[in-house]
């Protein structure tokens, strides 16, 4: 994301490379453990089995939670509220996939990442990162879920479904694909800050050092709980500088409303997923067993109604504002309002895609990969 040339992208894909790596390595230790450890919890039985084909997408994913389950735990005591639970749960996937897709579409149309802030990327990758190894653990490894039902009873429902689980992979697979068009697509000046590199760096060594002190304690479901701690850390500040940069900017001109929208859907999906288990189980116990699903949803919710008011209210149809000399926003040829700048001789208003040929060029990377406009 630097304008630093090969280099950076190499080292880049390095440093992702290793973080999926070691996330790939702590699931893997997880699902490995033995499903006997978990036998007195857990049943065996093979959904394949015992399933056949469903018409419905939502009962068919109630049925194979079911038969997860042995008859005297984990059992939902309203049919209807299970469907309804799956329901939520995949249109919560659903609308938070697709509202991956409105960023890319944009970027792609533009040519441009200009006005995408790559600090929210940042922090998006790692909170997702985080958000994975969670679900993915929780859901698949049968000592996490003996631990988990050791310390809040033998009678809870695990707090992960499968939505959640093909959510968290979709997200990191969608995440580093508009990571990847910031290192071939016109950036402008825009670049990672350094406040985003340290907290960044120091949320992956606090990962490593607690993933080794949980591994010599074995409390594994201690190590993933704190990675969806890390998750609702980043989900806090993750669209903080997203915010602040439309504020600068005065303008959402780049990011894109269709995901805004799209992503208030999905949280309000979980929020109701939340209480339809707990009226289930006539417990709130889930709520306290996944904090990180609740502050997804209630952060993504109040995030994204300011979002809206910023497209909406405060700045509509908008163009850009000029921040400084390193963060500078040029215009492109298929944005659709004029834009603002600063030039040699004092500031001046140009439509759009008639800036000087030098003016342009000097809002442009140095360095490009893949020279797309």
């Amino acid at each position: 994301l630097e304008n630093s040339g090969p280099a950076a992208a190499a080292a880049a894909a390095a440093a992702a490379a290793a973080a999926a790596a070691a996330a790939a390595a702590i699931v893997a230790a997880l699902i490995a453990t033995p499903a006997a450890q978990a036998s007195s919890f857990l049943g065996s039985s093979d959904p394949s089995s015992s399933l056949g084909p469903a018409a419905d997408m939502a009962t068919a994913a109630a049925a194979a939670a079911a038969v997860a389950c042995d008859s005297n735990t984990c059992a939902w005591h309203s049919l209807a509220l299970h469907v309804l639970y799956e329901s939520l749960g995949w249109l919560a996937f659903l609308v938070w996939s697709a509202s991956f897709y409105p960023q890319a579409v944009l970027n792609w149309k533009r040519k441009s990442v200009i006005g995408l802030n790559f600090d929210f990327l940042v922090f998006n990758l790692t909170k997702h990162s985080a958000y994975l190894i969670f679900n993915a653990s929780m859901f698949f490894s049968s000592v996490v879920q003996q631990q988990y039902h050791a310390k809040y009873g033998a009678d809870e429902l695990i707090p992960v479904s499968a939505s959640d689980v093909a959510f968290s992979v979709h997200a990191v697979i969608l995440t580093a694909f508009t990571v990847w068009q910031c290192m071939v697509y016109n950036r402008g000046a825009q670049r990672v800050s350094w406040t985003c590199k340290v907290i960044s760096l120091t949320v992956w060594l606090f990962a490593l050092v607690t993933s080794l002190n949980s591994a010599f304690q074995s409390d594994w479901l201690g190590l993933v709980t704190m990675f969806n701690y890390i998750q609702v850390v980043m989900t806090t500040i993750k669209y903080i500088p997203q915010a602040w940069f439309n504020f600068q900017r005065r303008s959402t001109v780049g990011w894109s409303i269709s995901n805004v929208l799209m992503d208030l859907t999905g949280g309000l999906a979980s929020l109701l997923m939340m209480f339809v288990q707990s009226i289930d189980q006539s417990s709130f116990v889930n709520f306290t067993g996944n904090v990180g699903k609740l502050a997804l949803s209630g952060e993504t919710i109040a995030f994204d109604i300011m979002f809206a008011v910023q497209h909406y209210i405060l700045f509509p149809h908008k163009p850009p504002l000029p921040i400084s000399a390193t963060s500078a926003v040029s215009s492109h040829p298929s944005t659709t309002a004029p834009l603002e700048h600063e030039g040699k001789g004092g500031r001046e208003k140009e439509e759009e895609g008639e800036q000087p040929a030098d003016e342009f060029t000097r809002l442009l990377p140095s360095r490009r990969s893949g020279g797309l406009f």
